[in-house]
């Protein structure tokens, strides 16, 4: 025979807060403790005797009797009267009363009394059954932990939904325009500048979102109304939507600036390798050792800012990319958390409906409470 544990495992799949699912099994025997009948109740009841007062913890007491007498209950504002020989409220033993006062359930006229009742069994999640429980009723309480743990776990997705974010992407800096210098005794000093403007560098921009999942929270675990849970989800969903295509589309323009953006670049670069060409051509037309030595430093200078060049280029189309994934990745994140939500939400609603539909059976009961 399998444990508790495993036994709500079958319904909702892997749950690992053993101490949480202790906690639902012991509070769902209470609830269906309080639901039963005294007759139920008879079957699983203890019998005690105290003298003039007994402790009430984790138990729901049935029946008390005084000598043989039922003992009735009175409120504790009346202890004093039943205590009063002067009293018409007067406790007699043939008319015994009793009164519950800071969890201690106390008899009048004091002597020795009998309790019957039904204790309230403090259930863990390893135990293969729950001690005095009849079996046709032990499935309610199963039940009743799986909601409890589907739910947990219905709200735990909805934070991880919530907390999903793009991150940052940080943009690169664009490489100052140069100038580059070449001094030549019978030109005079020569400057080029090779380069006048790149432009602006596009920027992406994130889309914001008035999604929010308090609500449906809300209905999930205070007032637990599946179906406007299920409403409020659907809303939500729409707004989901909306920010996954606004994520897209954003990404779409970012790209589509981005290429226009290249285009500039690369005519630049065109250009600038045609004035390099040319400078450097005139700079070599000399048999001037100090010419063709400023030559050579000024081809140095070129190559250095060419390497820079090529470098903006790759990380303009890096960040690009990253820009692409990022926005992949949150859509991928939104869809697959809001697919399981969904799955997750059809699951409690079916145990609701099972624990409902059998505490009926059992009781002629039905309750909202799961």
């Amino acid at each position: 025979m399998g444990t508790l544990q495993s036994k709500i495992e079958d319904y909702i799949g892997t749950y690992s807060d053993t101490d949480a699912l202790s906690n639902w099994l012991t509070q769902g025997t209470r609830i269906l403790i309080d639901l039963l009948p005294k007759e139920k109740l008879d079957k699983i009841s203890v019998t005690t005797s105290f003298t003039n007062s007994v402790s009430l913890a984790y138990k729901k007491p049935l029946y008390i009797h005084l000598n043989g007498y039922e003992v009735r209950e009175i409120p504790i504002g009346k202890k004093a009267q039943a205590a009063d020989t002067n009293s018409l409220y007067y406790a007699t033993a043939t008319d015994p009363v009793s009164y519950i006062e800071n969890s201690n359930l106390t008899i009048l006229p004091n002597g020795t009394g009998t309790l019957i009742f039904v204790t309230y069994p403090e259930v863990a999640y390893n135990n293969t059954n729950i001690n005095l429980m009849p079996l046709e009723l032990e499935h309610l309480i199963v039940l009743y932990a799986s909601i409890q743990a589907q739910i947990s776990k219905l709200l735990t997705k909805n934070t991880i939904l919530a907390g999903i974010t793009i991150n940052n992407i940080a943009a690169i800096s664009t490489p100052s325009s140069p100038s580059f210098t070449y001094t030549n005794p019978a030109l005079g000093t020569y400057v080029n500048s090779l380069i006048a403007d790149f432009g602006t560098l596009p920027t992406y921009t994130k889309p914001t979102t008035t999604f929010s999942l308090t609500t449906a929270n809300t209905h999930i675990n205070t007032t637990e109304d599946i179906e406007l849970a299920n409403a409020e989800m659907s809303r939500q969903g729409l707004l989901l939507q909306q920010y996954v295509d606004d994520i897209q589309n954003e990404v779409n323009e970012y790209q589509k600036e981005m290429e226009i953006y290249k285009s500039k670049v690369q005519k630049e670069l065109q250009q600038s390798q045609q004035s390099q060409q040319a400078l450097l051509e005139l700079a070599k037309d000399t048999t001037n050792i100090n010419l063709a030595n400023e030559a050579k430093e000024l081809e140095k200078q070129i190559g250095q800012f060419s390497a820079t060049l090529q470098k903006y280029q790759f990380d303009l189309q890096s960040n690009t990319t990253q820009i692409q994934q990022e926005g992949q990745r949150v859509s991928a994140l939104i869809q697959q958390y809001t697919q399981g939500y969904a799955q997750e939400l059809q699951l409690l609603t079916v145990l609701k409906a099972e624990y409902n539909e059998l505490l009926q059976l059992q009781l002629g009961v039905g309750t909202k409470n799961g």
